[in-house]
């Protein structure tokens, strides 16, 4: 994908749902939201976030929430038309797709309850 240079993310949903950054020194997340790995280039490092069943939860949205009326376009497009106005973080509303995942993080207190604010 050409994530090289540091200051450089991509996002991809498929599988996983991974955001993939070049930095030029190791950062840590004392949290453990995101990780930290040697980069393929020497002297690079990068992070990046994982969750799992992504493309299955997008489907799930997308078949709840965008279908929508038929204007010819793709639903994925106007999902992502509709929340590119929506604010950063989403007012912390998280959907938690933990009952489509094989390992679930051992912070989730409630697995039962998907949504949260």
């Amino acid at each position: 994908m050409g994530i090289v240079i540091p200051g450089a993310v991509s996002a991809t949903i498929g599988t996983s749902g991974v955001v993939f950054a070049a930095t030029d020194a190791p950062s840590l997340d004392r949290q453990g939201r995101v990780h930290t790995f040697c980069h393929a280039i020497p002297g690079r490092w990068h992070v990046m976030g994982v969750t799992q069943a992504a493309g299955l939860s997008l489907r799930w949205f997308r078949d709840q929430f965008g279908a929508g009326h038929d204007d010819a376009r793709d639903p994925y497009e106007r999902l992502t038309e509709e929340a590119s106005g929506a604010p950063a973080g989403c007012n912390g509303l998280c959907l938690r797709p933990t009952s489509w995942v094989s390992a679930r993080p051992t912070w989730i207190l409630a697995p039962e309850a998907p949504w949260w604010a």
